[in-house]
Order: C-alpha cells, then structure tokens, then sequence
C-alpha cells in the first residue's frame, strides 16, 4: 500500500575540502493500494507502511467496513512526505489518546481530516504547532465528535478546528494561538459547541457566536515554553473553575499556583536566627 519514488540527498566531501549536497531523483512517482472490503482488521506499520507515498508517489489504505485498529510509527497509513500522496480511508475513524505534532498540508488540514462521508471522533489528543488551510481537524461531508483534546499554534486561516458539515459536537477542548484564524470555525449548522477554552487566536470563534457556557481566556498551561500543555489547578479549564464544572482539554490540572516571594522577605527571615 505504499507508492514510492526514488529520492536520495546526501552530503559529501570534495578532495579539496569543501562540502556539498548530492541529490538524485531520477524515479519520481509510483502507486501502492491496499483494500480491504470487511472485518475487524488490526493494520501495524513501522515506518513507510500502509498508504504511504513517498516523492511525487500516491499510497492508498481503504477499509470499507468492521471495527478496525491502527498503530504506525513514523510516515504510515495516510503520511505523504516529499512532495507526495497519502491516502486513508475508513467509515469510521476514532482517534484516542493521539499525539499530532508539527505536521503540514497544503490542503485540507495539517492534521486529521475527515471529508468521505465518515464518522470521525477525536477525544484526549494534543494538536501542536501543526499547520495547513485548517491548522488541525477538517470535519466536511462527515459527522464528528471532538472532545476533551488540546491544540496549540495550529496555524489555519479557516480555524483550527473547521466543522463544514450539518451534525456533529466540539465541546471541552482548549484551542489557542491560532495567530491566522478563528479558533473554531462553524461553517455549517447545526453543529453543538460547547464549554470550549478559547485563547490568543485572531477570534475565538467564525461563522457562530460564543455559547454560553465557552470561555475566552489564558488557560494557564504549566510551562507552555517546554510544551507542557497541563494547565494550571485555577485554570478555566480545571474542573473546579470550568464554566461547565468538567475537565476541559487533554490533559489534567495539576500544576500548582506559583509562589510569590515578596522583596525583603529572605532578609527578614534572616533576621529572626
């Protein structure tokens, strides 16, 4: 299932000295499909695995039907580096406990993209520094849940989440620093949103008001500078102060509240031994 051109770069040293890059890419392009039309299937790839393409090549894994398991490791099922094509398709994609970090696309979304009349749930992600026309999830032509995820600085200029479909729920995610878009864009209604953490994008929310129960606010992540995506024990997003009274985002609230040291504190301390 992987479509795969050949393409090698490398560096090298002159006899003289100096260094330069070598590249051949005399083989472009290549198609690898895998199809399969029913059952329960368990789908494990290592690298370059199953609808995978690889320079000006197009990989293909579709699964029409059954209750189906992925597990890659680097560029599998649907990755596309070098110019290439990945493709996965599957009528129902559930995605857990996931990690999407510092992905692209020209098109579609920089991450997860659902536009095949699917049923797509999302829930316990982390989306980071991702970066596409959507920066992180396109819900089109399809039905979503998409729930209890974190993302940061995924860059889209149609948000970072974008739902274009009738049907389907966003609620209790954190989404920040999309500095292109909209944190959420709602293309189509009725689409459920609610109980969302919304911070430091050009708007929270396009296409649709903020509800009720969905903040605007710094959500206190713990050290957002070494991608520490937990939040804060009085962030919005901790149950205790959610405006909803659940955990919002992927990861729990456990960093504690700073402490203050006060000037002349230590000295005075000093004084009392």
């Amino acid at each position: 299932g992987c479509g795969f051109g050949f393409y090698a770069r490398y560096e090298t040293t002159r006899d003289d000295g100096t260094k330069v890059l070598v590249i051949y890419d005399h083989h472009p392009g290549g198609i690898g499909f895998l199809h399969d039309g029913a059952g329960d299937d368990v789908y494990r790839g290592s690298m370059y695995a199953q609808g995978t393409g690889y320079f000006y090549g197009l990989g293909l894994l579709v699964d029409a039907k059954g209750n189906d398991d992925y597990e890659a490791g680097w560029y599998g099922q649907g990755a596309a580096p070098h110019f290439a094509v990945g493709v996965l398709v599957d009528g129902t994609i559930e995605l857990f406990d996931c990690r999407f970090i510092e992905n692209s696309s020209g098109v579609l979304s920089g991450a997860v993209a659902s536009d095949t009349r699917a049923n797509l749930t999302v829930e316990g992600c982390i989306f980071l520094r991702n970066e596409g026309v959507i920066g992180a999830i396109l819900i089109r032509n399809s039905t979503g849940i998409i729930r209890n995820n974190t993302l940061h600085a995924n860059l889209g200029g149609l948000g970072s989440i974008d739902c274009a479909s009738a049907g389907g729920v966003v609620e209790r995610n954190i989404i920040t620093g999309n500095t292109r878009g909209p944190g959420l864009m709602v293309e189509h209604s009725p689409f459920f949103h609610g109980c969302n953490v919304f911070y430091d994008s050009l708007w929270p929310v396009l296409g649709t008001a903020l509800a009720p129960d969905e903040l605007e606010a710094d959500p206190l992540y713990c050290d957002l500078a070494a991608d520490d995506l937990t939040v804060g024990l009085v962030s919005p997003a901790s149950p205790a102060y959610s405006s909803c009274g659940q955990p919002i985002g992927a990861l729990p609230a456990i960093c504690p509240l700073p402490v203050r040291v006060e000037e002349g504190s230590i000295s005075r301390l000093k004084a009392l031994f």
